[in-house]
């Protein structure tokens, strides 16, 4: 994750308090990678650049996720579909995980097509009251169905899965 922008782009906190925290945070984190790391592996570069620094690729998926893509495909070639659910958004309810992000390229989109899409969003958070708010103001179709763990059942028919977050190492 790259806490710097989730402390730039806190729209919560006043500008001149965001610029402080993001550079105490930059600060204590290369202290602390330096005192403490002799080699970082980043998973991606979407993350600051620390000494010692490299990028590897490791997917880290669990391996019950691999089995419910094996799920799926054996599904599609029985002949059942394998997806019977639009687009769905997971996170932590805070801005910072894309929330804003999705809000525009939505509205974008139902300015652009005519089409307001569906989304079932899961999560929950400090953020949620606003988001509810904000969605609710911009009469978005989204359904907020609280928290939900990455692998549940429930989530095995979406055919999307939306993250825009600008902060997180996808």
């Amino acid at each position: 994750t790259n806490y710097f922008n989730y402390a730039i782009n806190d729209h919560q906190v006043p500008l001149p308090q965001r610029v402080v925290r993001a550079g105490i945070l930059t600060t204590l984190n290369g202290w602390c990678c330096r005192a403490y790391c002799h080699r970082i592996i980043k998973l991606s570069d979407a993350v600051p650049q620390y000494p010692n620094a490299v990028t590897c690729n490791i997917h880290g998926v669990r391996s019950n996720f691999i089995e419910i893509g094996t799920s799926k495909i054996r599904s599609s070639v029985l002949g059942y579909p394998r997806f019977s659910k639009g687009a769905y958004f997971i996170g932590k309810a805070l801005w910072s995980k894309g929330y804003r992000q999705l809000l525009i390229q939505l509205k974008a989109h139902r300015k652009k097509t005519g089409v307001n899409l569906h989304i079932n969003v899961y999560g929950s958070g400090p953020d949620e009251e606003l988001i509810k708010q904000e969605a609710k103001k911009e009469e978005l179709d989204w359904v907020f169905n609280g928290p939900i763990d990455h692998a549940n059942p429930k989530l095995h028919d979406y055919k999307v899965m939306i993250n825009p977050s600008l902060s997180d190492v996808v």
